[in-house]
């Protein structure tokens, strides 16, 4: 899983199972300056799984002082696991691997478009 900074592309963060973030995300939920912009997650990931980490932020997303874009990035062509992750109303898109760096910057444009737009507003 990793956290990514879309302002500057220059503060990502990566860790090797779910149980730090989510630590992370419940102790700041109300600190939007520690708060990721968005979230990438790995549904094979040690210790905690993607899986058992979305049953997590789905108890405290709500609470969060600001909008967190969640993706799931696997390599599962499962339609099982694609229809389960639809019921999470917070992800915002299943994305198969491998990830390319079009893709990341199409997500980045339409993250940017959303922000702009609620700055107008």
């Amino acid at each position: 899983m990793a956290a990514l900074k879309f302002k500057s592309f220059e503060n990502i963060v990566h860790f090797r199972d779910a149980e730090v973030p989510l630590k992370h995300l419940v102790e700041n939920k109300l600190v939007p300056e520690q708060l990721p912009d968005a979230i990438f997650i790995d549904l094979n990931i040690p210790v905690v799984n993607g899986w058992t980490f979305l049953d997590g932020l789905a108890k405290i997303y709500d609470t969060f002082s600001k909008k967190v874009w969640v993706y799931i990035v696997t390599t599962s062509l499962n339609r099982s696991d694609e229809a389960r992750a639809k019921k999470y109303n917070f992800v915002e898109e299943f994305i198969s691997k491998p990830v390319y760096g079009t893709k990341l910057m199409s997500l980045y444009q339409s993250i940017k478009d959303v922000e702009e737009a609620s700055e107008l507003a």
